[in-house]
């Protein structure tokens, strides 16, 4: 009651409010529309194996073991969305991004029950995309807070030609800053697990491969 007391009268209080809400809402609406965007980064990916069975023509099956490192690369993402402001503090998004660099090669050491020796092998990810939904909580008109969870695919080639596909969920959280009016700046860190793949079948073997990454990206993007 006190603030329309000193309102004087019923029109400027409506300007006024009107004024306030429009302020508020201009946070987020600032936000609102589609973007496009490109981060640098570096991402670490590791590949896990099951134990696995060879099964040699004309013999019976053998137990064998695989191990792979880490390929630690570069990473290079190009990403399109759009932003809805449900409210003054809060947005969300849906969007999409790919890495259209191949990662780089890791090696992988297996061997199998009646071996002389162990073999040795390579593999690296290549074909990585993810669909996501970004909720964000809005700072201030320049400044937000996100996170990201979607679906995520990938792919693996070895060294034995053979290529192998992934598919899984993401996770991520963000932060982005306008540096004018229409061109901002980000920061992120994402996990992805992409899940298991059961048509292991180099040289008759038979197994599951499973497949992670993160990633942190600096980079910019544009509000169309």
């Amino acid at each position: 009651m006190r603030f329309f007391k000193y309102c004087g009268s019923t029109v400027l209080c409506l300007i006024t409010s009107g004024l306030f809400a429009s302020a508020a809402n201009a946070q987020s609406e600032n936000w609102q529309g589609t973007y496009g965007q490109v981060g640098i980064g570096y991402q670490s990916t590791s590949l896990s194996y099951s134990p696995w069975t060879y099964y040699p023509s004309g013999g019976s099956a053998r137990p064998g073991t695989s191990s792979a490192n880490n390929a630690n690369n570069f990473a290079l993402a190009l990403g399109v969305g759009y932003y809805y402001a449900f409210s003054q503090s809060f947005v969300l998004g849906i969007g999409g991004e790919y890495a259209p660099l191949a990662g780089a090669k890791a090696n992988t050491t297996s061997s199998y029950s009646g071996a002389s020796s162990s073999s040795y092998g390579q593999y690296n990810v290549q074909s990585a995309y993810n669909l996501f939904l970004s909720p964000g909580w809005v700072i201030d008109k320049e400044k937000l807070v996100y996170a990201k969870i979607g679906y995520a695919g990938a792919q693996i080639k070895t060294s034995s030609s053979n290529t192998y596909s992934y598919n899984g969920y993401s996770l991520g959280l963000g932060y982005k800053q306008f540096i004018t009016n229409t061109i901002y700046g980000f920061g992120e860190v994402n996990y992805t697990d992409y899940g298991n793949s059961n048509n292991r079948t180099d040289y008759n073997f038979a197994g599951t491969t499973t497949l992670k990454a993160t990633n942190f990206l600096l980079g910019l993007g544009y509000r169309f």
